[in-house]
């Protein structure tokens, strides 16, 4: 199995196992059961939440570890400056939520849950954004050397 080989491998069971494991978690605590879920399934949920999160970081890392040097310095400045510019571009929208923008449309169940994805995710779309611009530059760099 080739190195590019190995790095797909792990992050796929990072992305696939974590969100699969994670969304187990309906199961535990979701819609399926009737009335305010009880003491247990919460614990129930919060450790199979734990799980997935473990899961996805074991894996992420053995890709990044899979990966050499170059790619990984990449990776990480990519991370870093993609990941802020996705969590700048992201304070609109809680600034509109905050303001009232909403109103009463939505629930604040709603409004609580994306207050922790909404970051989340602006920043894993800055990061890869910032990741291919960068692989795609240093590709015009290699070929304008040759």
């Amino acid at each position: 199995m080739t190195r590019s080989h190995k790095v797909a491998l792990f992050l796929a069971l990072a992305i696939v196992g974590g969100v699969g494991i994670g969304l187990s978690t309906f199961f535990a605590v979701g819609h399926l059961h009737d009335g305010a879920p009880g003491m247990v399934r919460i614990v129930a949920g919060t450790l199979i939440v734990t799980f997935a999160m473990g899961w996805a970081v074991y894996f992420a890392t053995r890709a990044h570890f899979a990966q050499d040097e170059f790619n990984r310095e990449r990776e990480i400045a990519a991370s870093y400056w993609g990941g802020w510019l996705g969590i700048a571009a992201s304070a609109p929208v809680f600034f509109f939520v905050a303001a009232g923008g909403l109103g009463h449309a939505a629930a604040p169940q709603i409004l609580f849950t994306a207050g922790y994805l909404l970051p989340t995710i602006c920043a894993a779309i800055g990061a890869v954004g910032a990741r291919l611009w960068l692989r795609q530059r240093d590709g015009q760099v290699i070929k304008a050397g040759r």
